[in-house]
């Protein structure tokens, strides 16, 4: 068998890595993340922020399609009123929202919105705009083109693009490839898209997984063993190694292989030849090793260092779906229509928009694995919202998306702090941003004074006739009750 270049990219020439740079070129897309009829989940309109800051989002404008299509459509939805939304870039990551006075109902990121609101936008978020419960848009940064395999991996956001552009530039080669990622985020089937993309692809793909083959086991089932090598051995065994033979070795969990078998790995991928056991020669093998984990192997101590190094010659890593958040509804409907196609014809037919909102705040632990397995719920309608909020103990909860603090009025903020008693983490959640942002927040405005803007004379004309009313004093002087006990403990050491 010929062999291939070790190294696609070496074989580039300028033009095509310039290409391949443009195609990881971000730009701000509007994608149609779900609709009642689910027909047009997954089509988009590429916003060009160069050219104009500012666009709408109307029942005629703009035009969706989807990826290497060239027909467009309006949303041509009644309940989209013809006054448009506006959205303006005011920043690279910030964005105000204008809605128009009119019937139609719309929320940000969960919040219900009358008129603007400012929210933050980075790489690998979202902003989903709720119109009147009918229709849910998601607005992302994402890479101007889609590459590799998209119809196996499937998903649109930077970090699964990533995942199959890595793809292509190794999988002609022969290099040894590991696979990182969390338990459910598609480790094999990345492995079987390196598989499919190189000239092994027509020979034997055999994946295994280490965490369930015996310890005692492991030699024989990797390497073969001749007739009557161990007690009940009766016929001679075929070891993964050499069925694998021409083809791809896929090894799940490497990090659980024994310590006594890892030096025969690496012989065998270094040397392309085994030696069965019971059995005085070797034997040849021409095998592509790529191997996968959710550990860093790296720092165990029982793992073998020359393997490590070797295994991972180049590392790919599947990202976990709570930071491929645009690729969820996609995913979701992807497999409802599995799930039509085999199970049941009207599949998720009526989920709420609500259920998909709360289905991208939610963190996903399982990763793709657990949301094909609340598809598979959703279809035989035993999908309650409930399935993922009742883990909230233990997970992050579901919860509407932090909103910008910038949007905070003084108004609102002042409020907001009376109700909460003048402390910063229920003030922060009662107004939906963080304390970080919170703190930013108070340095642009005069309404909540900074503490160290208070003389000492100041801060004793506003003391109550209790001092420990550390509530009513942070109200009297306007700044809050941490920042207020803090100044006081400096002036009582002083002191």
């Amino acid at each position: 068998m010929e062999k291939q270049p070790k190294n696609l990219l070496s074989t580039l020439g300028p033009h095509h890595k310039q290409n391949m740079a443009i195609k990881d070129q971000q730009m701000l897309y509007l994608i149609i993340l779900w609709e009642q009829s689910q027909s047009r989940i997954g089509e988009h309109a590429v916003i060009d922020t160069s050219k104009s800051t500012s666009f709408n989002v109307s029942r005629f404008a703009p035009l969706f399609s989807r990826h290497n299509e060239t027909s467009k459509l309006a949303l041509s939805d009644l309940a989209i009123s013809r006054s448009p939304i506006q959205i303006q870039k005011i920043t690279q990551s910030n964005y105000k929202i204008t809605v128009p006075e009119s019937p139609m109902k719309v929320w940000v990121n969960g919040l219900a919105v009358n008129s603007c609101v400012d929210v933050d936008l980075t790489v690998d978020d979202i902003i989903t705009l709720n119109i009147s419960n009918r229709l849910l848009l998601g607005i992302s940064l994402l890479p101007l083109d889609q590459v590799g395999d998209t119809t196996s991996i499937i998903g649109i956001s930077p970090a699964i693009n990533i995942s199959r552009r890595k793809i292509l530039e190794v999988a002609r080669s022969d290099v040894t490839v590991m696979i990182r990622g969390e338990t459910g985020t598609g480790k094999e089937l990345c492995a079987r898209s390196i598989h499919n993309h190189s000239y092994r692809q027509s020979s034997q793909f055999i994946p295994l997984n280490m965490a369930v083959i015996p310890h005692n086991l492991a030699a024989s089932e990797l390497f073969g063993a001749k007739k009557g090598a161990y007690t009940g051995l009766t016929k001679t065994k075929t070891g993964f190694f050499e069925q694998a033979s021409g083809g791809t070795l896929f090894c799940d969990e490497i990090g659980d292989t024994p310590a006594t078998i890892q030096p025969m790995i690496l012989r065998a991928i270094e040397e392309q030849e085994i030696t069965p056991l019971g059995n005085m020669g070797v034997t040849k093998i021409n095998v592509r090793f790529v191997s996968a984990t959710d550990r860093n192997i790296e720092d165990m101590n029982n793992f073998n260092q020359p393997l490590y190094h070797r295994l991972a010659a180049f590392e790919i890593i599947m990202p976990p779906l709570r930071n491929r958040k645009i690729d969820i509804p996609i995913l979701l409907d992807h497999f409802l229509k599995q799930s039509r196609n085999v199970q049941v014809e009207n599949a998720g037919k009526n989920l709420d928009i609500k259920t998909i909102e709360n289905l991208i705040c939610y963190e996903w632990p399982g990763n793709v694995r657990e949301l094909k397995n609340i598809a598979d719920r959703i279809a035989l309608g035993m999908f309650t919202i409930d399935d993922i909020v009742s883990k909230s103990e233990k997970y992050p909860v579901l919860q509407t998306r932090l909103r910008s603090a910038s949007s905070v009025s003084d108004t609102e903020l002042l409020e907001a702090f009376e109700v909460c008693e003048w402390l910063i983490k229920p003030t922060a959640k009662r107004l939906n941003v963080s304390r970080t942002a919170l703190y930013e927040r108070l340095k642009s405005t005069s309404v909540i004074k900074q503490i160290n803007e208070l003389s000492d004379q100041e801060i004793h004309m506003a003391k109550p006739d209790d001092d420990n009313d550390y509530k009513t004093w942070a109200s009297n002087l306007k700044t809050p009750q941490g920042a207020l006990k803090r100044r006081l403990k400096r002036l009582s050491d002083i002191s």
